[in-house]
C-alpha cells in the first residue's frame, strides 16, 4: 500500500510532470495562425513543435546528472527558471516578428520544462518499488488525459481572442506559478548519495545502461507509445483548422474527446497493475492502437473526415498508448539502479525520436492528408512487433 507520506507529493508531482507537456500542447491551436503570422510554409511551422520537442529531449540529458549532483529539487528549480527564460525570449520574438527567435524560444523553453518530467519520475522511483511506481505513474497518466484537453481547450479560446500572444503570456505565467510551488518540493535524494558531475562517469553510466537489452526494448516502446500522441498534435490542428477550416475554439472544446481514451488508458493501468504484468499491458495497449489507427486510415480513404471522427478513433489510439506509457517506462527504470540517468537516457531518447517523428510527418504531411492515420499505424505496428519480443517484463 502506498503510505501516507508518500501520498502528500503526489498532486506536486503531477503539476511538475506535465509541465512540459502542456506547454507543448498549448500552441498548437495556433499553428495555422503562426503560418499566416509570419508568413512561413506548413514544414516551416512544424518547426515550433519539432524544435521543442529536440530541446525536451537534449534537457533530458543535462537534468539527469545535474539532479543525480545538485539533488531533485535544485535541479528542478534550476530547469523552471531557464524554462521561464524561454518563454521571456518567446513573448519577445512575437512582438518583433522573428520566427527564427521563437523557434529558439521555444527550444530554450522545452530545454527547462523538461526537469519537471525527468523529476517526478525519478522521485517516483526513488521512493516506489516497481508495482507501485506503475501504478502511481499511472495516476501521473490520468492527470496527462486532461492536460491536453485543457491545453488545447485554453490555446483555441486564447488565439482566437488575443492571438498568439497570449498564449506565450499564459505559458510564462504559467511556469513562473510553478517555480514558485517548487520551493514547497522535499528533497528525496540525501547528501551522501549525490554524485559529482563528470564526463568519464555520465558516459560510464550512459554505457551501462545501453548494454541492458530489456531497458533498452522498454525505452524504445516507451518512445513509440508517446510519439502517437505527439504526432497526431501535432498534425491534427493543421488538418482540423487549416484544411477543414474548423474554429480554433470548437477545435479545442472537442479534444476532450481523444482526452478520454487517455483517462480510461490510465485508469484500466492503475486498477490493474497488480493483476497483470508490463509487457501484456504494452501488448494490449499497442494492439489496440493499431486498431483504432486502421479505423482511421479506413475512414480517411472513404473520405469521411471530420472533426467527430478523427477525435472518436483518436480516442481508441490514445487509449492504448496510455497503457503503454507508465508500463513500459516504470519497468524500465526498474532494471536500472540509477534512476535519475536511466530517467535522463529514457526520456531524452523518446523526446528525439518524437521530435524526428513529428518533423518528418509534417514534411510528409504537406503533400498528404493520409500521412496522419497512417504516421499513426506504422508507430503503432512497430510497438506490437517490439512487444512481442520482449522478454517478460
Amino acid at each position: 500500500m502506498l503510505t501516507e507520506k508518500k501520498k502528500i507529493a503526489l498532486p506536486m508531482l503531477l503539476l511538475f510532470a506535465s509541465v512540459a507537456s502542456f506547454v507543448a500542447v498549448l500552441i498548437t491551436p495556433s499553428l495555422p495562425t503562426i503560418q499566416h503570422t509570419f508568413l512561413v510554409s506548413t514544414k516551416m511551422t512544424e518547426l515550433v513543435m519539432s524544435f521543442y520537442l529536440i530541446g525536451f529531449g537534449l534537457g533530458q540529458l543535462i537534468f539527469g546528472p545535474l539532479a543525480n549532483h545538485f539533488g531533485r529539487k535544485r535541479s528542478l528549480m534550476l530547469g523552471l527558471s531557464l524554462a521561464l527564460l524561454g518563454a521571456a525570449i518567446a513573448c519577445y520574438a512575437n512582438l518583433v516578428n522573428l520566427f527564427g527567435l521563437l523557434i529558439l524560444a521555444r527550444f530554450i523553453t522545452a530545454l527547462g520544462a523538461t526537469s519537471g518530467l525527468l523529476i517526478s519520475m525519478t522521485m517516483i522511483t526513488d521512493l516506489y518499488n516497481e508495482q507501485e511506481a506503475r501504478q502511481l505513474f499511472s495516476s501521473v497518466v490520468l492527470s496527462f488525459s486532461f492536460v491536453p484537453f485543457i491545453a488545447i481547450a485554453i490555446g483555441g479560446y486564447l488565439v482566437a481572442k488575443t492571438g498568439v500572444m497570449g498564449i506565450l503570456v499564459l505559458t510564462f505565467a504559467y511556469v513562473l506559478l510553478l517555480l514558485l510551488l517548487s520551493f514547497q518540493l522535499p528533497e528525496t535524494l540525501p547528501a551522501l548519495k549525490r554524485k559529482s558531475i563528470s564526463l568519464s562517469y555520465i558516459g560510464q553510466n550512459f554505457s551501462k545502461l545501453l548494454r541492458n537489452p530489456k531497458y533498452c526494448y522498454l525505452v524504445v516502446l516507451y518512445a513509440l507509445a508517446g510519439g502517437i500522441s505527439y504526432v497526431f498534435n501535432a498534425l491534427a490542428p493543421m488538418l482540423a483548422i487549416g484544411t477543414l477550416h474548423i474554429p480554433e475554439t470548437s477545435y479545442g472544446l472537442m479534444s476532450i474527446i481523444p482526452s478520454l481514451g487517455i483517462l480510461i488508458g490510465g485508469f484500466i493501468s492503475n486498477r490493474f497493475a497488480a493483476k497483470y504484468s508490463a509487457k501484456q499491458f504494452i501488448i494490449l495497449g499497442m494492439s489496440i492502437a493499431v486498431a483504432g489507427s486502421l479505423i482511421l486510415l479506413i475512414l480517411f480513404l472513404l473520405h469521411i473526415v471530420s472533426l467527430w471522427s478523427m477525435f472518436t478513433v483518436a480516442a481508441i489510439i490514445f487509449l492504448g498508448a496510455s497503457c503503454c506509457v507508465p508500463n513500459a517506462s516504470m519497468a524500465a527504470l526498474h532494471q536500472v539502479e540509477d534512476h535519475a540517468n536511466g530517467t535522463s537516457l529514457m526520456n531524452a531518447f523518446a523526446l528525439f525520436s518524437m521530435g524526428m517523428m513529428v518533423a518528418c510527418t509534417g514534411a510528409l504531411f504537406h503533400y498528404a492528408l493520409l500521412v496522419l492515420p497512417l504516421s499513426l499505424l506504422v508507430i503503432s505496428f512497430l510497438g506490437v512487433l517490439m512487444a512481442l519480443k520482449l522478454k517478460s517484463a
